[in-house]
């Protein structure tokens, strides 16, 4: 029903999980496609009552790729979920994401404690130079927090 599986990876109406195919940096959205997974004897990862498999009803069997989704940062839903191309869990999302993961997830928690989860200001250039300001501030918090610790470990 809401048009993507628990990870966050897109579903065509039938169960079956799209593939990433690539993303278009000038609109910032991810484009994915089912590349006709239904005819190839996959089974579907949702499985929905009431269809037939392989779906001979599916409206895409015509188009050359099949189904296509261009998702922005949103989906359809109006919910806001993080879209990946490798799916989580693999060992190839674990190589790509384990270390930067944790470094990401510590600036965005103190942007977000910061309210600058959604940028107060409009355009590139004002967005980077704001999220600058932010990371120093952030890196001079951190200093003053390991500086105070330090000075309390050795009894000064």
């Amino acid at each position: 029903m809401r048009g993507y599986d628990d990870k966050g990876r897109p579903i065509c109406p039938f169960g079956y999980a799209l593939q990433a195919n690539g993303f278009d940096f000038h609109r910032q959205r991810h484009k994915w496609a089912c590349f006709h997974t239904c005819t190839n004897d996959a089974a579907p990862v949702v499985p929905v009552a009431g269809a037939t498999y392989p779906p001979d009803e599916c409206p895409y069997l015509d188009h050359p790729y099949g189904q296509l989704i261009n998702l922005g940062e949103r989906f359809k839903d109006d919910s806001i979920r993080l879209v990946r191309d490798i799916p989580v869990g693999t060992p190839a999302w674990k190589r790509l994401y384990h270390r930067a993961r944790n470094a990401a997830e510590g600036r965005n928690s103190a942007f977000e404690s910061w309210h600058l989860k959604r940028l107060p200001v409009y355009g590139d250039l004002r967005g980077k130079a704001l999220t600058f300001q932010a990371d120093v501030w952030l890196n001079l918090t951190t200093l003053a927090r390991l500086v105070r610790e330090a000075t309390a470990a050795t009894g000064a």
